[in-house]
């Protein structure tokens, strides 16, 4: 008996739609009382498209093969994609979801063909799999890319690792799929099919968890750079200047230089 039969397959997917409700909420939540912040609308919509989109599948074989497959995957891939869009947002990157959205366009249309005109799971799978550990890559990457420019490097840098083992996750189940094959539903216990499901309800409580913790980061921030200056003039007031003062004697003691 392996460690995955220990998980059944209708929780984790309950799981999966609970927590993107909770997040959705919660980041629509953070919307509305900071509207400033750079891209959290684009993450409230990333969790909840993927709630319904893991409704569908779980409904897979009580509502139209169409709606549980095409419609159900269409979501998942829209999550994604503003997953992305709210993460290049916050960044603050001139990149464009022009990559994302053409190569999940090119999976749709494979995803319609193996569902609608031919019936075969298995390219559906490795098609899925490979897109979304796509995704998760290119989210590392910028991630990677833009760590350094952030008040919090590390937590940005083990945020992309973590996205990282994602993607390697995802490609590696479209691997498994195409060397061992896949069951006929995607309810059915295997080790695959459970492995998927798994790290997509640790996907999304993770990456909500991240994303809290460098919006709070985000906050914490303004709130200081807010009470160094004055409300009206935006000029330094005296817990500012005595804040600019201590890193000028600092530096000055570290250079070993009297003070201009």
């Amino acid at each position: 008996m392996h460690v995955l039969s220990w998980f059944d397959n209708r929780t984790l997917l309950a799981c999966d739609f609970l927590l993107a409700i909770i997040f959705g909420v919660l980041f629509f939540s953070i919307k509305r009382i900071h509207p400033t912040l750079r891209g959290v609308g684009s993450i409230a919509i990333c969790f909840l498209l993927g709630a319904p989109g893991t409704f569908l599948l779980a409904s897979r074989g009580t509502i139209p093969y169409f709606i549980s497959v095409t419609v159900a995957n269409s979501f998942i891939f829209g999550s994604f994609i503003f997953l992305y869009r709210g993460i290049l947002r916050f960044l603050g990157s001139r990149r464009t979801i022009f990559v994302p959205c053409l190569v999940s366009s090119f999976a749709m249309a494979i995803l319609c063909y193996y569902s609608q005109v031919q019936n075969n799971i298995v390219p559906r799978i490795i098609t899925l799999s490979i897109t979304i550990g796509f995704i998760r890559g290119l989210i590392a990457l910028e991630l990677f890319r833009k760590s350094p420019t952030f008040n919090s490097p590390t937590i940005m840098r083990i945020f992309a690792a973590v996205m990282s083992l994602f993607a390697a996750i995802s490609v590696n189940c479209g691997l498994m799929t195409f060397l061992h094959g896949a069951p006929s539903h995607n309810l059915q216990s295997t080790p695959i099919g459970t492995l998927t499901l798994l790290s997509g309800v640790l996907f999304v409580c993770l990456t909500g968890i991240f994303m809290l913790g460098l919006y709070n980061r985000e906050l914490l921030a303004r709130g200081r750079d807010e009470s160094y200056k004055d409300a009206l003039s935006g000029a330094l007031n005296r817990r500012g200047i005595e804040a600019k003062l201590a890193v000028e004697l600092n530096r000055c003691h570290r250079g070993k230089q009297q003070l201009p």
